[in-house]
């Protein structure tokens, strides 16, 4: 616990003090091909500091996660066996990354750590997007409930969400398309990311009553066609492990958790000019909350969410900015602790592996 416990102390102190350099830097415009201006975060020296923490943290973790044993030794692939994969478009995303990682290093710490840069710098770069000198709070959403520990245990569906993550934000100018080429992308690290392609869709919709419908019917489809979406997201449904697996119920408490972001709407001072501004960090946080109860009975599909969860990434920061200023410090700091005391539970109660190793001393196994 104390190596988690200390990537969020890190990421406090690093964080809130890149935001403060940032707040006495001079403001730096950007214009968007759509027009939108943005700023230029100056974060200094504490940027890159976030970034290897991360990287060094998740890439030299040893039996950290349920599924790191399979790519720590299993993923030796030969360039062969990647192009068969690419023909046959059968998830060859990650082969190809471990055929790289192990033709520069042949160990399996290096399948490890490279998936772990490339994930981190898609996040950090899909946060960059979004970030108005917000990254403390970004981070900690991203550590707390987002993904952080998920792509230790679901390596190839975390760089999948990474990915539709880091180019989420598209302009007006052929955005189907480029949405159906993001997930084409992710597709070929985990099948299941092209099921979010209806989903980036429908969350550019203006949010109103019939909006909501349309959420609720896509959330309620998913869990009807099991057969196909087992199926289609590779689970082996002749193995007892997995069928276990795919009909364990998760527990309850997430789902009270994925509706709690609601919450915060209630306090929103100007409804009206939020929605406008902000729909689609609300369509994908709705959508996140009622697929995961959809999801409730079957803790593989449910996996599904970690694709929506991502998004609450860019919802807070939104929605917190939106409150009055002594609102907003209440709802900070009480977002923080209470998803720092469901982290925990999840850590201590779940099925996260806790015990932490490092890789330094296993250099050569595998």
């Amino acid at each position: 616990m104390i190596v988690y416990y200390g990537v969020i102390i890190a990421v406090l102190v690093f964080g809130t003090s890149a935001q403060f350099v940032n707040s006495r830097a001079i403001p730096t415009e950007r214009v968007s091909s759509d027009g939108t201006i943005r700023y230029k975060n100056h974060y200094g020296i504490f940027y890159p500091i976030l970034v290897f923490i991360f990287i060094f943290v998740g890439g030299f973790r040893y039996y950290v996660g349920t599924d790191f044993g399979g790519y720590y030794k299993l993923y030796n692939y030969k360039w062969n066996d990647v192009l068969e994969s690419i023909k046959a478009l059968d998830e060859p995303g990650l082969k190809l990354v471990s055929f790289i990682a192990r033709y520069v290093w042949d160990d399996g710490v290096s399948v490890i750590l490279l998936s772990c840069i490339i994930t981190t710098a898609l996040v950090f770069y899909g946060i960059s997007k979004f970030d108005n000198n917000d990254i403390t709070i970004m981070l900690l959403i991203y550590v707390l409930i987002a993904g952080w520990t998920f792509s230790f245990n679901g390596v190839r569906q975390a760089m999948a969400a990474s990915i539709i993550f880091a180019f989420a934000r598209v302009n007006k100018n052929n955005w189907i398309l480029k949405y159906v080429l993001i997930c084409f992308i992710a597709f070929l690290f985990h099948k299941s990311a092209l099921m979010m392609i209806p989903v980036l869709l429908l969350s550019h919709r203006k949010l109103n009553k019939s909006q909501v419908l349309l959420l609720v019917i896509s959330a309620v489809l998913i869990p009807l066609f099991f057969d196909f979406a087992f199926d289609f997201m590779g689970a082996d449904t002749t193995n007892e492990d997995a069928l276990e697996y795919i009909d364990r119920q998760i527990n309850p408490i997430r789902v009270v958790v994925s509706f709690a972001p609601a919450i915060l709407l209630i306090f929103v001072e100007d409804k009206k000019r939020f929605f406008e501004d902000n729909g689609f960090a609300l369509n994908l946080m709705l959508f996140n909350a009622i697929l995961t109860l959809t999801t409730m009975n079957s803790a593989y599909l449910n996996r599904f969410t970690q694709y929506t969860s991502m998004f609450l990434i860019i919802y807070y920061p939104a929605t917190l900015k939106a409150l009055s200023k002594n609102m907003r410090l209440i709802a900070t700091f009480a977002v923080i602790l209470l998803y720092f005391l469901y982290f925990r539970y999840e850590l201590t109660n779940g099925v996260d592996e806790v015990v932490w190793n490092w890789s330094f001393s296993h250099f050569g196994e595998a």
